[in-house]
Order: structure tokens, then C-alpha cells, then sequence
């Protein structure tokens, strides 16, 4: 089992709901927030976990951030928020289709205080969040890559490390570029 444990999981929405439901299953200690507070708090009462307000505070008592939004300029407002609350040692896992310079930029930020970034957007829509078997594609440090792996495997049955910071991003949007290509 990893050792983050507790996460702070941003964006219950149609995939992050499900894939939150996984880690909660799995055993995490969730923290849950979106833009719609009372998402959260039904997902916390549905599912588990706890609803929360404070992105600081919050992020302060995780071990790690896990985004699941809809744009990288979502995510940078969130990892913006809380970042005086992210402290040396922890992670931040942008699972968002997003785009990878953006989360470059996010990740030279926070490695100043001591926080590694990874990507690790989905493939497989609703579904196979629901049953845990999505695809994900990462990018990030080899070290920050391995402890963050047990907690995307209560998510995905298929990881992919790609390379850098960046990279699973990029592979994600590529992917969606040769499908569009090929229909």
C-alpha cells in the first residue's frame, strides 16, 4: 500500500466522482471538494469521505491533491489556492485532460516549495471509471511516479509512464488526435 493515504480529491464530476468512489473503496482517507459545494457534500454523504471548504487547510492535513477538471486553468486556480496549505514532500496529481505546458508551469512552481507534480490523465470514460479499469497515462519524476502508483491502481488496471511532467498530457491528446483522425 502507498504511503498517501490521505487526499484531498478537487472536481466531482462525472469522472472524478466514480474514480473518487475507487479510492474510497480502496481504503484512502478522501477529502472531497468541487465547484458546486453541495456535489461534495452529496458525494461525502453518497460515498464517503469528507466535504470540504478550505483548500489550504485541507491540502495541509492530505498527503497528496488529486485534480479532476476540466480545463488547466482550473487547475492552476485550485493548485493556486492551495498552495499555501501543499508542504514539502507531497504530491499533486493533475488527472485532468489538460495541457502540458500549463502543468509544466505548475509543476516549476511547486517544485520550489518542496512538492512534486504529476500528470495522469484518463482514458475510458465513465464506465470503466466505475469499474476501476481505466487507462492512465503519466508523467513525472520516477520517484513521485512510484509512490503515487498503488493509489492510480484502485483507479486503472492499465499505467502508462510516459516520461516527464507533461508527458501523459501529451500522449492523452495525441491519442484523441489520431482517433478524430481515423473517424
Amino acid at each position: 500500500m502507498s504511503d498517501l493515504r490521505k487526499v484531498l480529491f478537487v472536481g466531482i464530476g462525472n469522472m472524478g466522482w466514480p474514480m473518487a468512489a475507487r479510492l474510497i473503496a480502496a481504503g484512502f482517507e478522501l477529502k472531497v471538494s468541487d465547484v458546486q459545494a453541495s456535489r461534495a457534500a452529496e458525494f461525502a454523504g453518497q460515498v464517503g469521505g469528507v466535504a470540504i471548504g478550505n483548500l489550504p487547510e485541507a491540502a495541509a492535513q492530505s498527503d497528496l491533491v488529486i485534480t479532476m477538471l476540466p480545463t488547466s486553468r482550473q487547475v492552476a486556480d485550485v493548485v493556486a489556492a492551495a498552495r499555501a496549505g501543499l508542504k514539502r514532500g507531497q504530491l499533486v496529481v493533475d488527472m485532468s485532460s489538460g495541457a502540458p505546458a500549463a502543468t509544466r508551469a505548475i509543476a516549476d512552481d511547486l517544485a520550489t516549495i518542496g512538492v512534486s507534480v504529476v500528470d495522469a490523465p484518463v482514458s475510458g470514460g465513465v464506465s470503466r471509471a466505475v469499474t476501476g479499469e481505466l487507462a492512465i497515462m503519466t508523467g513525472g519524476d520516477p520517484a513521485a511516479l512510484d509512490r503515487v502508483e498503488p493509489l492510480l491502481r484502485a483507479m486503472g488496471t492499465t499505467i502508462h509512464r510516459i516520461g516527464p511532467v507533461g508527458a501523459g498530457q501529451a500522449m492523452k491528446a495525441l491519442t484523441i488526435w489520431c482517433q478524430r483522425a481515423a473517424s
